[in-house]
């Protein structure tokens, strides 16, 4: 009997530390999304694939198919 009472206690030790950390990890997690997302379309702008915003008057880059050398002064 004592086994299984000390068992049972472990278990709700295991669980409790389970609920504790999850507890501090929800909102980190939750405050770190947008800044991983936004970092995500910072990157996508940089190298010119992001997707015009249909909201906004933004021209999306036009693609060339010109391999000369590009020199800028």
């Amino acid at each position: 009997m004592y086994e299984e009472t000390n068992a049972l206690s472990k278990v709700l030790s295991g669980l409790s530390r389970g609920l504790g950390i999850a507890n501090q990890v929800i909102p980190i997690y939750q405050d770190t999304k947008p800044l991983v997302k936004n970092a995500q379309d910072v990157y996508q702008i940089i190298r010119g694939k992001a997707k015009v915003n249909e909201k906004t008057n933004d021209i999306p880059k036009e693609k060339t198919d010109d391999n000369s050398p590009k020199f800028f002064i």
